[in-house]
């Protein structure tokens, strides 16, 4: 289940990408912020699962520091890359 809906997941953003270029920047942008908000709540429940795994914990980290230094959502400038 987890691997299928991870892959559901993954197609997803494939298809946010390929809708960047045709769609309205404002639709775009909501699909960003929901596909992240979906890997900091998978992030999260990895941590539950596995508390003690650094990756996870590190993931969760980067997205609050992220959190913190973001500013305007429509600023070039506010935008953070999550590394993991």
């Amino acid at each position: 289940m987890v691997q299928t809906t991870g892959s559901a997941y993954t197609a997803a953003l494939g298809r946010l990408v390929e809708a960047m270029a045709a769609a309205d920047t404002a639709e775009v942008q909501r699909g960003r912020e929901v596909a992240l908000a979906a890997l900091w709540a998978a992030a999260s429940e990895v941590v539950r699962l596995a508390p003690d795994d650094p990756l996870a914990v590190q993931i969760l980290q980067e997205f609050e520091r992220a959190r913190g230094e973001a500013g305007p959502a429509d600023s070039a400038a506010a935008r953070s890359v999550v590394w993991f």
